[in-house]
C-alpha cells in the first residue's frame, strides 16, 4: 500500500460529511474537528499502521492493547486516553527509526498520525477540561522527556568529520561540529520551560545564540538572559520591546545586526555565520514586515541555511548566487517550495511545523510537507496562493530549468538530531 492510499484509508474514517481536506497551498485543515473524529482517525490510522509494519515496537504494543476492540467499541469509549496513546505510539516509532535522509514509510506514517492529537484546540473554551488536562499531561510527559534527552545529547555529542543538527521545538536549532556549537532561535518546548539545570547545560555547551526575529515562537527570554549573563553573545536583527531591558543590561553581549539587502559575516570560533538582513513574510500589503535575518552557517566544511520566517525571495537569490548550500532549513509555511527551487540545496530539513501557540486552523501540519515533496517529484508543486509569493510563471521558470533537481530530505520531530 503506498503512502497516499494508506492515509486516504485512514483519514477521518466514517465521517464523510466532514472529510479532511488537505489544502495543497495553505497546508491547513479547513475544519476544526471534534475530539471524537480525531480520536477515531488516530486509532484507525495506528491500527492500519500496525498491520503494515507489525515488527515495530509501537505496532506490537498497540495491537496488544487494541486488537480485541472493535471499531464500535473504540468509538463508544469516551475516555481521553487516545491522546497519550497516540503521542506514545509516534514517540516509539521515532525512537526505533531515527532521522535519516533515506526515506522511511513507517517514520513518515508516524508523522501523519502525530498530526491528529496536535489538532486539538488546546486553548479553546469549548474544549473540555478533561481533554485539555490529558493533552497537557501527555505533552509534558513525552515532549518534556525528549527535550531533556536532547540536551544531554548535545553535551555528549563528539562529531569528528561531520556536523550534528539538533532540532528542539518548532524552529529551535542547534548545530555542533568538533570545534564549535551554534544555536539559532533556541527556545523551550511548547509551554514546557527549560529548568535552571537545562538552561545552564545549554549555555555551557553552546558558543553563541542567533535570533532570526523577535516573535515569541523564536525566542526564550530566560535563556537569552542566561547567555548574556554568562558573557556569551546573542545576535538579533533589532531591539524591540521584548529585548529592551536585557539589551540595556548587557550592551556588550547583545549584538544588533541587520545588514538589510546585504550580508555580513560573524566569526564564532572556527565557524562563520553569514547574516542576510531580510524581512518576515507578510499576508497583506497593508502589513509592515519586521526584520528577519536569514542565517547561513559555514561550519566544518558544510553550509547550512536557517530561514526563520523569511518572506523575501531576493535573499534566496543572493544566497544561491554566492553559495552552494548543503542543508536548507525552511519554514514550511513561508515560501518553502520557492526557497528550495531557488537555493537548490543538497538536503532539506523543514522547520516550523505544528506551532502549538497558533490556533488549530493556522497550524501547518507535517503531512503538508510530504504532499509538497510528492508534488515536487512529479513536477506539480505550486506556489502558495495564500502567500504574497512568486507568480506561477516565475515558479514554472525555475521548475523548467531544474534539470531533474530533487533534494534529499529528512523530517525531524520535536527534540531529534541528525548527522550530516
Amino acid at each position: 500500500m503506498n503512502r497516499r492510499d494508506f492515509f486516504k484509508a485512514s483519514t477521518l474514517v466514517g465521517f464523510s460529511n466532514t472529510f479532511l481536506h488537505i489544502a495543497k497551498g495553505a497546508g491547513y485543515w479547513t475544519f476544526i474537528h471534534s475530539e471524537n473524529e480525531l480520536k477515531m482517525s488516530a486509532l484507525f490510522s495506528m491500527q492500519t499502521f500496525a498491520q503494515e509494519f507489525p515488527n515495530l515496537k509501537a505496532s506490537k504494543n498497540f495491537l496488544k492493547d487494541y486488537s480485541q476492540k472493535t471499531f464500535s467499541q473504540m468509538q463508544a469509549d469516551r475516555s481521553h486516553d487516545w491522546i497519550k496513546t497516540t503521542f506514545k505510539f509516534t514517540k516509539d516509532v521515532f525512537d526505533e527509526i531515527t532521522p535519516s535522509f533515506t526515506q522511511s514509510p513507517a517514520r513518515e506514517g508516524a508523522f501523519h498520525i502525530l498530526d491528529y492529537p496536535l489538532r486539538i484546540e488546546n486553548k479553546h473554551r469549548f474544549v473540555s477540561k478533561e481533554t485539555k488536562e490529558m493533552w497537557y499531561s501527555a505533552m509534558h510527559e513525552i515532549f518534556g522527556a525528549n527535550s531533556r534527552k536532547l540536551i544531554n545529547s548535545i553535551e555528549n555529542s563528539k562529531p569528528e568529520n561531520s556536523v550534528d543538527i539538533f532540532k528542539f521545538y518548532n524552529v529551535s536549532t542547534v548545530v555542533k561540529s568538533k570545534d564549535v556549537c551554534i544555536a539559532i532561535d533556541l527556545r523551550s518546548q511548547f509551554e514546557i520551560p527549560f529548568s535552571n539545570d537545562e538552561i545552564n547545560a545549554l549555555v555551557k555547551n553552546i558558543d553563541a545564540l542567533f535570533i532570526t526575529h523577535h516573535h515569541g515562537d523564536h525566542i526564550d527570554i530566560a535563556l537569552i538572559e542566561a547567555f548574556l549573563k554568562a558573557g556569551k553573545k546573542v545576535y538579533a536583527p533589532h531591539i524591540t520591546t521584548v529585548f529592551k531591558d536585557i539589551a540595556k543590561k548587557y550592551p556588550k553581549n547583545f549584538v544588533v545586526i541587520f545588514p538589510e539587502n546585504k550580508c555580513e559575516i560573524i566569526e564564532v570560533e572556527n565557524a562563520k555565520m553569514h547574516v542576510y538582513g531580510s524581512r518576515h513574510l507578510i499576508w497583506s500589503n497593508k502589513e509592515k514586515a519586521c526584520p528577519n535575518n536569514v542565517y547561513l552557517l559555514e561550519i566544518a566544511g558544510k553550509k547550512i541555511v536557517h530561514t526563520g520566517d523569511n518572506g523575501t525571495v531576493a535573499t534566496y537569490e543572493r544566497i544561491a548566487e554566492e553559495h552552494k548550500v548543503d542543508v536548507l532549513m525552511p519554514a514550511i509555511w513561508a515560501k518553502m517550495i520557492t526557497a528550495i527551487y531557488v537555493i537548490r540545496p543538497e538536503k532539506v530539513i523543514p522547520i516550523h511545523e505544528q506551532e502549538l501557540n497558533h490556533p488549530v486552523h493556522s497550524r501547518v501540519q507535517y503531512r503538508w510537507f510530504f504532499n509538497q515533496i510528492d508534488d515536487m517529484k512529479t513536477g506539480n508543486a505550486e506556489y502558495d496562493p495564500n502567500e504574497i509569493s512568486w507568480t506561477y510563471e516565475q515558479v514554472k521558470k525555475f521548475k523548467s530549468t531544474s534539470n531533474g533537481y530533487f533534494p534529499k530530505y529528512a523530517v525531524l520531530a520535536h527534540s531529534e538530531k541528525i548527522k550530516i
